[in-house]
């Protein structure tokens, strides 16, 4: 076998040093700084999208507070709302309720003034009938005319006496 032969040592060895120094010169000069150069814009790549990720996430929170803070704002709001608009419920309930009763007294005070009108009405043709039907009764009975003043006088008396 030649690679045994001691005589090719030499020029075998000079060979593979010339090989090698050539693969690791190429490997040392253009694969290893393109590699690193990918590697390094791969690592580049890898923490600008975690910055990113990280200024995402802050923009993320700032949002969901401002949402939350929004929807409190919005809660506080529509409270205050519901909270005016049941304040104005109960001041037009309370001037109706109020226009109402007025009405009704002033309905009430209408109604207790015709009655004591009707009453003062019944009580005055109460009164001249019974002057009628007394100045009737002591004419028919005794036959003559009696004295107005004297019958009147009377039914005044009886009639105050029964409190009419």
């Amino acid at each position: 076998m030649p690679q045994l032969d001691v005589s090719t040592y030499s020029s075998q060895l000079f060979w593979l040093f010339v090989c090698f120094s050539i693969m690791y010169l190429y490997v040392a000069m253009v694969t290893v700084p393109r590699i690193e150069a990918l590697l390094e814009l791969r690592w580049q790549n890898v923490e600008g999208n975690q910055l990113r990720a990280q200024e995402f996430k802050k923009d993320i929170e700032g949002l969901r507070q401002e949402y939350e803070q929004t929807l409190q704002d919005a809660r506080g709001r529509a409270s205050e709302s519901t909270l005016s608009t049941l304040q104005t419920i109960s001041l037009d309930a309370a001037h109706r309720k109020k226009d109402i009763t007025d009405e009704v007294l002033s309905r009430i005070k209408t109604a207790e003034s015709n009655i004591d009108d009707q009453k003062q009405a019944a009580k005055l043709e109460l009164k001249q009938a019974a002057h009628e039907m007394t100045h009737t009764i002591v004419e028919r009975l005794l036959r003559n005319k009696c004295a107005d003043p004297i019958v009147g006088n009377a039914i005044d008396k009886a009639l105050h006496a029964r409190g009419l």
